[in-house]
């Protein structure tokens, strides 16, 4: 599944991917907001693709953490 009905899915998922994104960021407001949208725009793009081998809940909650480790990496630098 990709594209437009999957975002359609994460539009349902938002409080939880909003809330896991706070989560991962210790709370940070901004930061969380960013690994959201850079989360989104991974998918959108194609970069991160569902292959059902998982929920897609549990799925897109990892898609969040990784972009937010990304993000964290590329600070420490």
């Amino acid at each position: 599944m990709t594209g437009a009905p999957l975002l359609a899915q994460l539009e349902q998922l938002h409080n939880d991917a909003w809330g896991w994104a706070l989560h991962c960021c210790q709370g940070d407001a901004h930061a969380a907001e960013e690994a959201l949208q850079a989360a989104y725009v991974r998918v959108a793009e194609g970069r991160a693709e569902f292959g059902e081998r998982a929920a897609l809940k549990t799925w897109w909650l990892g898609v969040v953490r990784l972009v937010d480790g990304l993000r964290r990496r590329r600070r420490l630098r």
